[in-house]
C-alpha cells in the first residue's frame, strides 16, 4: 500500500512499511532522549496515521507526553498535539473530550490558523453529536 505525501516543494510515495520503519527509528531515538517533547509529537503524530486499536493508545501517550515535556512558549506544537489528541478521541468515539481538546488548542493562541481550524471542528462535532 502506498500514498503520495504532499511536503511543500517536495511530492515522493510513501509505503506503509516506511511509516513502519519511521515509527521504529523515532522509537529508539526516544530510547535515547526519552525527555524530548519534540520526538513525543512526531510519534504520536505518526501513530495517529497509523492508526488501529493500539495506534490510538500510543497515540494518546506520546502527545500526552508532548505536551507535559514542550515549553510553554512552544505554541505551535502544543496546538498540534492538542489538535491531533482531539482527533484522536473523536476516532474512538469520545466527542465531549474531543471538544475539550479543541477548546483547548483555541485557548493556547486564539488567533493562529490551528484555532480557527479547531473552532470549527468543535462546531461540526456539536452539530454531528447533538452536543
Amino acid at each position: 500500500m502506498s500514498w503520495t505525501l504532499t511536503i511543500p516543494g517536495v511530492a515522493r510515495e510513501v509505503t506503509l512499511e516506511d511509516l513502519e520503519r519511521h515509527r521504529e527509528d523515532l522509537r529508539q531515538q526516544l530510547r535515547e532522549a526519552p525527555g524530548d517533547g519534540r520526538l513525543h509529537l512526531e510519534l504520536g503524530l505518526l501513530e495517529k496515521l497509523l492508526g488501529g486499536s493500539a495506534g490510538y493508545g500510543a497515540a494518546f501517550h506520546h502527545l500526552g507526553r508532548a505536551l507535559d515535556l514542550l515549553p510553554r512558549q512552544a505554541t505551535p506544537e502544543r496546538q498540534r498535539a492538542l489538535f491531533v489528541l482531539a482527533l484522536t478521541h473523536g476516532d474512538v468515539g469520545d466527542p465531549r473530550s474531543a471538544l475539550e481538546r479543541f477548546a483547548q488548542v483555541v485557548h493556547v493562541d486564539r488567533t493562529t490558523r490551528a484555532a480557527r481550524a479547531a473552532w470549527d471542528y468543535a462546531q461540526a462535532y456539536r452539530q454531528h453529536y447533538g452536543i
